[in-house]
C-alpha cells in the first residue's frame, strides 16, 4: 500500500489473486516477482487496506467499497458481489477464509 493510494502485489497471480485486471486473463497468469500496480479498483478510488491468503487478496477502498479477487474455491470471496462496510471495519485473510471486523458495539 503506498502513500498516494495506489496498491503494488507480486506473487502468484493463478486466479487473479494479485488484483491485475486483463482481458485474457491467460496473459497475467503465472508468478510476478515484481512489485505491480493493483488495477481492481476505479482509479478514482485510494486503497485503504489490504489483506491476502493462499489464493485470494482482499482490497478496501476510500469509498468503504471491498474488492475481493482470486480464487473462490472454498468460498473465501463470498458471493462476489461489491459491497460496502462501515467505516473502521477491520478485514484479513487466512489461507482459505475471509473475515470482516467492524467495530461498532
Amino acid at each position: 500500500l503506498l502513500s498516494d493510494g495506489s496498491a503494488m502485489s507480486w506473487g502468484w497471480n493463478n486466479d487473479g489473486a494479485l488484483g491485475l485486471n486483463s482481458s485474457d486473463k491467460d496473459d497475467i497468469s503465472g508468478v510476478f516477482c515484481d512489485p505491480t500496480l493493483v488495477t481492481c479498483l476505479p482509479l478514482d478510488v485510494d486503497c485503504i487496506h489490504i489483506s491476502a491468503g493462499a489464493r485470494h487478496s482482499v482490497f478496501i477502498g476510500s469509498n468503504d467499497h471491498v474488492w475481493l479477487c482470486g480464487s473462490n474455491k472454498h468460498g473465501q470471496l463470498g458471493n462476489l458481489s461489491l459491497f460496502s462496510i462501515e467505516k473502521g471495519t477491520t478485514i484479513y485473510c487466512s489461507s482459505w477464509f475471509t473475515f470482516l471486523i467492524s467495530h461498532r458495539i
